[in-house]
């Protein structure tokens, strides 16, 4: 199916975020922010695999501004909104516009776990997704040992559907299994 020509907010607010599309200007506060946190991010990211130079973090901007154009990944910053300090990141992928199936994926910075920021943000682009594109399903899916991941999920309102049990490698080599989170909109579930 053709990706719909729909309007997609450049950033929304939750009570105490701005989560604003990724742009040129982020890539020196994303790629540092990437490499303070790259123990914890290479345990559980598939493109963790190598500290990322400042050129590595431009060109995956690059990359990430042409995706939103096409609109098939869209990207995000979380900023907080009081300081403006960046929280991390978050994302539409795995695009299907004719259900309209979206999955969320995000990663944020150690400083800032435990205030419940990332499960602020995922509601807020949940909601997005329900609310202004019709979004019938969304999606986390997530290591089995990340339970941090798994507990935004829980937390945001999504339900454990399934197990896929080594259905992937890590960054170390070592077969993992993927939890898979999902919302369905209100009139869908049963």
């Amino acid at each position: 199916m053709a990706t719909p020509d729909i309007l997609i907010p450049e950033s929304i607010t939750t009570e105490r975020l701005l989560i604003r599309v990724v742009s040129a200007d982020d890539a020196f506060t994303v790629n540092a922010s990437i490499n303070e946190n790259f123990d914890a991010l290479k345990q559980w990211m598939d493109w963790a695999k190598a500290p990322h130079s400042p050129h590595d973090t431009e060109q995956w901007v690059q990359h990430a501004i042409a995706q939103f154009n096409e609109r098939t990944e869209l990207n995000f910053v979380i900023r907080r909104k009081d300081t403006h300090a960046h929280v991390g990141n978050i994302s539409y992928h795995h695009i299907l516009w004719d259900v309209p199936c979206f999955e969320i994926g995000y990663w944020q910075r150690t400083t800032m776990s435990g205030h419940g920021y990332m499960t602020e943000a995922v509601r807020g682009l949940s909601a997005l997704a329900l609310d202004n594109f019709g979004a019938q399903r969304l999606e986390i899916r997530c290591d089995s040992a990340n339970q941090a991941s798994a507990n935004v999920a829980r937390r945001a309102g999504f339900t454990h559907e399934a197990t896929l049990k080594h259905n992937r490698r890590n960054n170390a080599g070592d077969l993992t299994d993927t939890l898979i989170f999902a919302l369905l909109r209100e009139s869908e579930r049963s």
